[in-house]
């Protein structure tokens, strides 16, 4: 292999975001002759394009060899826009990288170390909330979600469901081997847990969390009404599909467990009354006003216990369930 890594990035009408995460990526803490980048355009509209002959950072790294830039002619999904990254990758090691998530200088030396360190591995790196986007509340509540933030895990042997496609990194061989991602995931989600469950709990590779490669996430559309509506798409459209491909997936993944309906026949005993409890938690009029009130107060207002920003979602997580019989 003659890169030690490549950083793939799959980008979709993100243009002015997608510079800070260049400036990023392409001054590096590491050799130049190390590393290479491989932006893949998921068929945007934005002018994406003409940053990679105009804008003299990136047409530079064009030039040099250390960036290469790949157009898709349509929009095809997060899933094969990585999957055409990892084509096209000559690392040893790929990274994935969001073009939203804007790299620390040491993100890449940082998930090469860990696989210096250790055989047998995938990674997931620090992700964190820009300082604009935590003037939310719900943003705030979001950010728990991140590794990095969280208490009583195993930094060293995390959980398959804490994937790494936005900041993260496995090698290439290993990607190769399983195939890569599985492009039947076409709408929001699933895509990222569906590998990285080949990858450690069919395969057998650690995820390890890297704490110094950070990244900070800036999405310009985050808001909580559209996590919302992501929420429901995923639980329309993607869980249906990740449990299909993959049954034993009920087993292990505690949060799409107690939120997919009721089988007495099928449920662990421990279950049944959690969700029962969550059933009537997240139905009735008063989940409905609470998520109005939640909507109103995100920005300030009367303040907010995180958990019922966890409620609300699960509410959205069960009308993707109602509507998957309408899909049918």
């Amino acid at each position: 292999m003659p890169f030690d890594a490549t950083v793939v990035i799959p980008a979709y009408n993100i243009k002015e975001v997608l510079k800070r995460t260049l400036r990023g990526i392409l001054d590096q803490d590491y050799p130049k002759d190390g590393y290479e980048v491989v932006v893949i355009d998921d068929g945007s509209a934005d002018g994406t394009e003409e940053l990679f002959s105009t804008w003299m950072p990136a047409s530079e790294a064009v030039s040099s060899g250390l960036l290469k830039y790949i157009k898709l002619p349509e929009n095809r999904g997060r899933a094969a826009a990585r999957n055409e990254g990892i084509r096209r990758a000559e690392g040893e090691v790929v990274i994935f990288l969001d073009g939203d998530n804007v790299p620390c200088r040491r993100f890449v030396a940082e998930h090469l170390l860990a696989h210096r360190r250790w055989s047998g591995i995938v990674t997931v790196g620090n992700v964190k909330l820009s300082g604009e986007l935590l003037k939310s509340r719900f943003a705030r509540f979001w950010n728990r979600r991140y590794v990095g933030n969280r208490r009583g895990l195993d930094l060293e042997d995390l959980p398959f469901y804490f994937p790494g496609t936005g900041n993260g990194s496995v090698r290439r061989e290993d990607l190769l081997e399983a195939g890569g991602f599985d492009e039947d995931f076409r709408d929001y989600g699933g895509e990222d847990e569906e590998l990285w469950y080949r990858l450690c709990v069919l395969k057998g590779l650690r995820n390890v969390f890297v704490k110094g490669a950070v990244t900070v996430h800036s999405d310009p559309e985050f808001s909580y009404r559209r996590s919302l509506e992501r929420m429901r798409t995923y639980s329309r459209c993607s869980v249906p599909l990740l449990l299909r491909k993959h049954p034993g997936y009920l087993r292990t993944g505690i949060f799409i467990r107690l939120l997919e309906p009721l089988d007495i026949r099928k449920d662990r005993l421990s279950d049944v009354p959690r969700k029962l409890l969550l059933a009537l938690a997240t139905s009735g009029p008063w989940i409905g006003w609470m998520e109005r009130a939640t909507l109103r107060w995100e920005f300030g207002g009367v303040p907010v216990p995180g958990f019922l920003y966890g409620l609300v979602l699960c509410r959205y997580y069960r009308m993707g369930v109602g509507e998957r019989e309408t899909l049918a």
